[in-house]
């Protein structure tokens, strides 16, 4: 099929380890991953056009969950239907899975996991099929993020001689990998803007850690938050691309904060004196963002804001630890992780806090739900 042709008919019809800040449940008072980890890794981690003239109708896509789990000896990575039903294991025998991301189209998974001590990037089919190692012999690398046109994966590795981390892009094979920092701190990406002309990362090269932007030839980077009294770090950019969530740390207090891309703006959003907060994720529209919050006995829960800062509620409100929070495609209600029965499982509930659903029940710790693109 011509590319012409191709294009047209696509229109017709995307624990052991991540950092110790990726953890599943758990206080997260700290910013541990926002200085360089010290940990040691042991990681292991069609569409077809008819013949026919004109396009033919494409069928709606099944809303689906990617998540992690251990149920089977080792750190894999599982799919199942948006209700729970058809759970299947995806990455059998690919040692350990962690931190995987869903390709734009929902086509594929990119993940960081490993063989035999290794500890790289990996690729594979939605269907379970076509596992590729994308680096290798390269030290640690971790933290895949694809580009909003999936043309690109950027990532972070210790390959330099320095060890400490920097942030490459290579393409979706595993080819052309180049380095866009090179600073004397590390650098830890943590997406892109929508419209793929920037990396959002933090970094400590200026001491503590601030939230930075770089283009893609690494010419222009920008230091959004130049705070030296705090951590600031795991920065996420809104869809409509006007502001950014991220979180920041002083003293034994973590919270979270918006702004405008430019820096500007600066809000406490998540408000709660004398209590932790993080991991921060926006809607799909942009208009509200979920963030694990602190609960009555310390335990996590998750909870909801606008992105002024109003509105904030809390959606689970249980003595638990619950925390992954994952919005739907349609905004309408959030998957998370909770450990209310005892051990690690993911849950349904909507965006106003009714209709909790359980929807897996194994053995077991089930974890880091991501919605398919799409469904």
């Amino acid at each position: 099929m011509g590319k012409a042709l191709e294009e047209f008919c696509l229109r017709g019809a995307v624990w052991p380890l991540y950092s110790l800040n990726h953890t599943s449940f758990g206080r997260r008072r700290g910013l541990a991953g926002l200085a360089v980890p010290a940990v040691l890794f042991w990681v292991l981690v069609s569409t077809s056009c008819s013949d026919s003239v004109g396009p033919t109708p494409s069928k709606a896509r099944r809303a689906e969950i990617a998540f992690l789990s251990d149920r089977d000896g080792e750190s894999d990575i599982y799919l199942m239907g948006a209700d729970g039903a058809d759970q299947r294991r995806l990455t059998t025998g690919a040692g350990h899975a962690f931190d995987m991301t869903w390709s734009p189209d929902g086509t594929k998974i990119a993940f960081h996991g490993g063989f035999d001590a290794a500890c790289d990037i990996y690729l594979i089919q939605h269907d379970g099929s076509g596992l590729l190692r994308l680096t290798e012999g390269q030290r640690c690398n971790l933290w895949p993020e694809w580009s909003p046109d999936g043309n690109s994966l950027a990532f972070i590795s210790s390959r330099q001689p320095h060890l400490q981390w920097e942030i490459f892009v290579m393409a979706p094979d595993g080819s052309s990998p180049r380095n866009v920092t090179n600073s004397p701190g590390s650098d830890y990406v943590t997406g892109w803007s929508p419209d793929g002309t920037k990396i959002l990362f933090h970094s400590d090269r200026n001491g503590e850690s601030d939230v930075f932007t770089l283009d893609l030839n690494g010419d222009l980077v920008e230091d959004l938050t130049r705070s030296p009294s705090t951590s600031d770090g795991y920065a996420t950019w809104s869809p409509t691309g006007t502001k950014i969530a991220f979180r920041r740390q002083e003293e034994s207090t973590t919270v979270v904060f918006t702004m405008d891309e430019d820096g500007g703006s600066l809000t406490n959003v998540s408000n709660m004196p004398g209590t932790w907060s993080g991991g921060p994720t926006w809607s799909p529209d942009g208009s509200r963002i979920a963030f694990t919050c602190e609960g009555e006995d310390g335990n996590g829960e998750i909870c909801v804001v606008n992105p002024d800062g109003t509105g904030r509620a809390n959606l689970t409100n249980h003595p638990s630890d619950d925390g992954d929070p994952a919005w739907t495609p349609d905004g309408t209600k959030l998957a998370f992780s909770s450990d209310r029965a005892g051990n690690g499982d993911i849950y349904l509930i909507g965006a106003d806090g009714t209709g909790l659903q359980r929807l897996t029940t194994s053995a077991g710790s089930d974890r880091k739900p991501v919605w398919r693109p799409g469904g």
